[in-house]
């Protein structure tokens, strides 16, 4: 069946301890992985294996168009601490009341990508995609300084999977590309108490890398009771995952 796909959206509330302040920054999340626990590496399918398990591009069911691919996501103590900021009342007790949590929002798009399930031949496939990534968060500790967090990723990603030995194995890799600008220093209700200036030119920087991601898939012969099983192995980031250019550490982790 062929099936164009004009435009999806995703919107997923997700929750995280009180005491976590700093989010982990990921460079991808779907809907669907994320209410799976962030399983990818042996159920991904279409965008989810160009930061996954690249042989799960084998698996795709029927080829795909994404034109316009949206997901939101945001964590509980965001989603509450709007409702706090904007109900009635005295304005600056409402602002205090949220300290201690992280606010966390993301806004990713795929477009446009393509994906092949078959690519010239049965046992290839192939898949294509731009992928951006605009990840806030802002924190408000208890000493009520203010610690904002900004990353923003873009770049293409091409995946190419192949099914070898009686298609029970699959190998995969993924190539991708991807620019950063983030936020380098924060700065805080302190700084401006103190009258240090703000400065674009200190507050962000950019950088780039290109790495490569290697996975396989094995559908094992033994069917207990006619079940399926199936192994997964992928290694992300080969070269490392490190950004070039004055993108801070603590971000290319």
């Amino acid at each position: 069946m062929r099936k164009l796909i004009a435009g999806s959206v995703a919107t997923l509330a997700l929750s995280s301890p009180a005491h976590a302040l700093n989010q982990m920054v990921r460079p991808f999340q779907s809907a669907r992985s994320a209410a799976m626990g962030n399983v990818r590496y042996s159920t991904g399918l279409y965008d989810e294996n160009f930061f996954g398990n690249p042989a799960r591009a084998a698996d795709n069911p029927t080829w795909r168009v994404d034109v316009f691919n949206l997901f939101v996501e945001a964590n509980n103590s965001s989603v509450k601490n709007v409702g706090k900021l904007t109900e009635g009342g005295d304005k600056l007790k409402n602002f205090a009341e949220t300290a201690g949590e992280n606010n966390h929002a993301r806004i990713q798009t795929v477009f446009p990508a393509v994906y092949f399930p078959t690519f010239f031949s049965k046992r290839s496939a192939l898949q294509l995609g731009f992928i951006t990534s605009s990840q806030v968060d802002l924190d408000l500790r208890k000493n009520f300084n203010v610690d904002p967090v900004a990353v923003v990723d873009a770049g293409p990603a091409l995946t190419y999977a192949r099914r070898v030995i009686q298609d029970r194995l699959t190998v995969g890799a993924t190539a991708h590309y991807m620019y950063r600008v983030a936020t380098n220093n924060s700065y805080s209700t302190i700084d401006y108490i103190s009258g240090k200036k703000f400065s674009l030119d200190n507050a962000a920087g950019e950088g780039s890398h290109f790495d490569f991601d290697l996975g396989l898939t094995h559908k094992i012969a033994w069917k207990p009771q006619n079940w399926k099983l199936e192994s997964a192995f992928t290694v992300n980031n080969i070269r490392g995952g490190k950004y070039d250019g004055n993108t801070p550490d603590l971000l290319d982790k």
